[in-house]
């Protein structure tokens, strides 16, 4: 949730251009750990916009099928063990991708204390 709440503050704080209303007008209502990609369909049915998961190009092609956005990991997570090349390597490889809509740096950093600039910095 946190992360869904500072992808937020960073949209208020970057406003898209007037040129991008879709993105624009999107509001997102996600849910957590949708177990397999059969899933979308269900998930989507039941009014939820936005899913978590690993980028990767399956997922992520599938989601956009399903008409869902992603908030995706890169594969690496914030904090002491955080791989930058790995999440870099994958933020190229899907940061255009259409059902892309933020990336998810760490679960519950507070509980694992990683402080709000480790965070800022991954």
């Amino acid at each position: 949730m946190l992360a869904v709440c500072l992808a937020l503050l960073e949209a208020r704080a970057n406003p898209l251009p007037a040129s991008n209303q879709v993105a624009r007008s999107f509001y997102p209502l996600g849910i957590y750990a949708v177990n397999s990609t059969c899933d979308f369909a269900m998930v989507r049915a039941a009014a939820f916009n936005l899913i978590t998961g690993p980028a990767g190009k399956s997922l992520l092609d599938a989601a956009d099928a399903a008409g869902l956005k992603v908030l995706a990991s890169p594969g690496a997570s914030a904090g002491a063990g955080f791989d930058l090349e790995a999440a870099a390597k994958t933020v190229k490889a899907f940061d255009a991708h259409p059902a892309l809509w933020a990336w998810y740096l760490v679960d519950e950093p507070d509980l694992q204390e990683i402080p709000p600039e480790t965070v800022a910095s991954g």
